[in-house]
Parts: structure tokens; sequence; C-alpha cells
């Protein structure tokens, strides 16, 4: 297991141990946004189901974005962290 390591800021908490990827899109079309994207390891948990009353495996793969103006704020706020 990966050892916790949590970082702050204004706009996010996140588990570094948990991260799977950070990506950044930039789209152009209607309007220039820029977007990073933490992407975190897949977690599993268990949900009874009452149709068979049994207990399920199900995989949930979470994602946050972020919004930025610049393409290079989100370099810079990926980089800082």
């Amino acid at each position: 297991m990966n050892k916790p390591k949590v970082v702050t800021d204004g706009r996010i908490s996140i588990n570094l141990a948990d991260v799977k990827c950070f990506k950044i899109v930039s789209i152009r079309e209607p309007e220039r946004k820029t977007f990073l994207t933490v992407e975190f390891k897949t977690r599993y948990g268990y949900i009874l189901n009452p149709e068979v009353d049994k207990f399920e495996k199900q995989e949930y793969n979470d994602k946050t974005e972020i919004e930025f103006e610049e393409y290079e704020m989100a370099i810079a706020y990926k980089t800082d962290n």
C-alpha cells in the first residue's frame, strides 16, 4: 500500500497515493478553456444486491476536473504540487 500524502490547495485536497495520473486538456471551441484532470486509481466497494441478497463488487474510477483560464496556469498548478 502506498504511503498517504495529502496535498491541499485553496481549490482541492488530494491524496497523492491515490492518484493514477494528471492530464491537461485545452479546448478552443467555442471559447478557450483549459482543464486539469486528476484521475484516481480504481477503487472497489461492495453493494448489497437485494434481488439475490448478496454483496456484489463494484468498481469506481473517479476523477476531478479543475478549469483554468490559461494553459500556463494549469501547468504551474500541476508542477507546484
